[in-house]
């Protein structure tokens, strides 16, 4: 399993990726989320109930109204 890190520490992980990558634009948590689940996994025909329990969601509901569009 994964160590759990703060959100902070993942934002400031996302701000020196984007650098090396050349991206100007600030990055958080919730924007590499919605992008990880949309982008990666629904997009490339993951299950929606696979994607829901990724994400931690307790319930579908919650998946679809985030991603509404993709699911």
């Amino acid at each position: 399993m994964l160590s759990r890190i703060s959100n902070q520490c993942y934002n400031s992980y996302l701000k020196e990726i984007a650098i090396l990558v050349g991206i100007y634009k600030r990055l958080i948590t919730p924007m590499a989320r919605r992008t990880f689940a949309s982008t990666d996994l629904l997009y490339n025909d993951m299950p929606k109930e696979i994607v829901s329990e990724l994400l931690g969601h307790s319930r579908m509901k919650i998946t679809q109204d985030s991603h509404g569009k993709a699911v």
